[in-house]
């Protein structure tokens, strides 16, 4: 698939993506540091990065910020900025949207905090160009803020735009990396372009009562108005919402 890297950091998202035979089309980071290590890591050619190397470092961090070190990528720096049309087409929108709203280590301040109504820049952008997959990923504090109420914000936000969406929490240190990071990642299928499975833990994985130590705060959290659930992946359901008395498949 072409895909978008939107709050794109340094390219956690995009080098995974890569790695799984996708392609980058574009990006949006906001940030000027990160957005220079990632055009080092991701964008620029290796006789551009030759000729960065002879140049003293703060220099070199100027440099290549000039548009020719994109080589022809799609880039924006505040999502805010970005119309509709703006992006080239693309089937996924990878967006590890700010989480600083979210985590336990902030305030928790979610969508009061300007940094969390993000989220929504991009379910603006993808209402009108309808991309197949939604790609979203947060800190599990996100499941439980607010009682539920935002995360089931979140869910039906993409489910007014015509996704299925599932979800499931998991934790680095299953997975090859030295660290003990739980994150959740949600992903929406644009109408029945897909009911697959996606996720790597089966119901009957040894530990799957801990990697989804948040799955009776999600079922109860996101019985609020107008939302009730069929269960957070691979829990009963298959983590596909459902909305308004049918499924969303």
């Amino acid at each position: 698939m072409r895909f978008i890297d939107f709050f794109a950091g340094v390219g956690g998202f995009r080098r995974g993506m890569e790695l799984a035979g996708h392609e980058c089309v574009g990006h949006c980071e906001i940030d000027k540091y990160a957005e220079a290590s990632y055009r080092s890591m991701h964008t620029i050619t290796e006789a551009q990065r030759s000729v960065l190397a002879t140049m003293p470092a703060q220099q070199r961090r100027s440099e290549i910020l000039k548009g020719e070190y994109l080589n022809g990528e799609w880039y924006a720096d505040d999502i805010r900025s970005v119309g509709h049309s703006d992006p080239p087409e693309a089937e996924c929108y990878c967006f590890g949207f700010p989480c600083q709203s979210f985590s336990i280590a902030g305030h928790r301040r979610g969508f009061e905090d300007t940094r969390g109504t993000l989220f929504f820049e991009v379910m603006r952008i993808a209402k009108e160009r309808q991309p197949k997959i939604l790609f979203a990923e947060n800190v599990t504090g996100l499941l439980n803020h607010d009682g539920g109420v935002t995360f089931g914000t979140i869910i039906n936000a993409m489910a007014d735009l015509g996704y299925a969406v599932e979800w499931q929490v998991l934790n680095s240190r299953y997975f090859g990396v030295p660290q003990n990071r739980e994150r959740v990642f949600i992903i929406g299928h644009l109408g029945n372009g897909s009911g697959r499975k996606v996720f790597p833990i089966a119901t009957d994985h040894p530990q799957i009562d801990e990697l989804q130590g948040q799955r009776d705060t999600v079922a109860n959290a996101l019985k609020v108005e107008g939302n009730n659930t069929c269960g957070i992946y691979p829990i009963s359901g298959g983590g596909i919402l459902k909305v308004n008395g049918y499924h969303r498949k």
